[in-house]
């Protein structure tokens, strides 16, 4: 297929590397559907001059979307876009979310991350039941007494009414948060299911409104955690279950409030 004549990147950003800035105009390009596959880019030469960069710093930006799985390059072709859904993995995350909050479609992915990630939650549960030992409970028992701190502060803030101290400890509460389930996977002892989480955690981190619907009452959070930590100490064999149950729960409430628009704290 040939190229659409009248593709126009988008603006380039001053704090991105030149190279960066064109792979994520064209990375946009792609995932909004303004490029579909098959369609071939135009010639490096049209394109330099279209983003105002060298030729070799706009190979170094295709050469980062070939390797995300989002063209391909044929001899005497150039690049032709590949069908992201098929040849794409998680490092696509983060811009699939970003193309969701431009189109007010926030919520309806931020559900889909939250149902993948129920799912490996199982998965990794279903793991630590076979692998943790008291020296587990050791190890992670610096996590979730950072966690309790945070979600103190957080509990102080709120009281006081001080906005800037009430954000700041909101984002110390995501940032514990991660630092504890990241702790309590590293239990595990698999390397898999921390790649496959990875992403998504950091995905989920990155999206702001979404963060802030999840820990509007951390209180919760550090109960739930606390119940977790002890069927684990049990080996609770109904623990996978009940993880998933309680995380379907805390879920649906953060896309009530996403949806509300009461999760714009930040």
């Amino acid at each position: 297929m040939a190229s659409r004549p009248g593709f126009v990147p988008a603006r380039l950003t001053p704090k991105e590397s030149a190279s960066d800035s064109c792979a994520r105009a064209i990375r946009a390009a792609i995932l909004n559907g303004e490029l579909s596959p098959g369609e071939r880019l135009p010639p490096e030469r049209t394109l330099s001059a279209r983003f105002g960069t060298s030729r070799l710093t706009l190979r170094a930006g295709l050469s980062q979307l070939a390797a995300a799985g989002l063209l391909s390059v044929r001899q005497g072709s150039g690049y032709v876009v590949q069908d992201f859904h098929r040849s794409g993995g998680t490092d696509l995350l983060g811009g699939l979310a970003a193309l969701a909050r431009q189109r007010g479609r926030l919520a309806e992915t931020a559900a889909e991350l939250l149902r993948v990630r129920r799912h490996l939650a199982s998965a990794a549960f279903e793991r630590l039941l076979e692998t943790w030992r008291p020296a587990s409970a050791r190890r992670v028992a610096p996590r979730l007494a950072a966690f309790a701190d945070a979600v103190a502060a957080h509990g102080r803030a709120r009281k006081a009414g001080d906005a800037a101290a009430l954000a700041a400890a909101h984002a110390a509460v995501a940032s514990a948060d991660l630092e504890l389930v990241a702790a309590i996977i590293a239990e595990a002892d698999s390397p898999v299911l921390g790649l496959c989480m990875n992403p998504i955690a950091r995905v989920l981190g990155e999206m702001g409104e979404l963060t802030a619907a999840m820990y509007a009452e951390p209180e919760g959070n550090l109960a739930g955690f606390r119940a977790i930590l002890a069927g684990l100490e049990a080996r609770h064999p109904g623990l996978p279950a009940l993880v998933v149950a309680e995380l379907t729960k805390r879920d649906e409430a953060t896309l009530r409030r996403l949806r509300g628009g009461k999760g714009k704290r930040t």
